[in-house]
């Protein structure tokens, strides 16, 4: 049985682990858009085609810089091992604008972004930014007909 005393003191510390786990920090949300300009990813017709994109968290960028498209579309964990924090993927039409909110996780230091272009050879299919020490920082992807770009500030 628990005596007075002893059920004070487990009260009082319910109530300080309560108060403390209250106090702690939620993860920043990133927000934005991503924008996809009207003739992405063109086929060899030059009509603008619909393009896959995904969206990383990530530890550090050393991995995800220097694979190559097929092993990071393919095989991410093995390719970005250590790294990888969080990933989404969206299928985009041309000129197509989406809203983007994620919760980052508290080791998330950089997003890359990729994309699934046509013309490999050609585009700048991957690009990977840091993510400022902000509350709530803004991203802003674009998707141009053979590029990538990314923006967090």
């Amino acid at each position: 049985m628990i005596g007075p005393r002893s059920l004070a003191r487990l009260l009082l510390l319910a109530c300080g682990v309560a108060v403390a786990m209250g106090c702690g920090s939620s993860p920043p949300l990133l927000s934005g858009a991503i924008n996809v300009d009207p003739n992405v990813n063109p086929d060899r017709a030059g009509r603008p085609s619909p393009i896959v994109v995904r969206v990383y968290e990530l530890k550090s960028v050393a991995a995800f810089n220097g694979a190559d498209f097929f092993s990071l579309f393919d095989n991410e964990q093995a390719t970005l091992s250590g790294e990888l924090v969080g990933r989404e993927e969206f299928q985009l039409q041309p000129a197509e604008t989406r809203q983007y909110r994620r919760q980052l996780q508290p080791e998330t230091k950089f997003i890359g972004v990729a994309g699934a272009f046509r013309d490999l050879e050609q585009a700048r299919w991957r690009q990977a930014v840091p993510v400022p020490p902000k509350r709530s920082p803004t991203i802003t992807i674009g998707l141009q007909a053979r590029a990538v770009t990314v923006a967090v500030k």
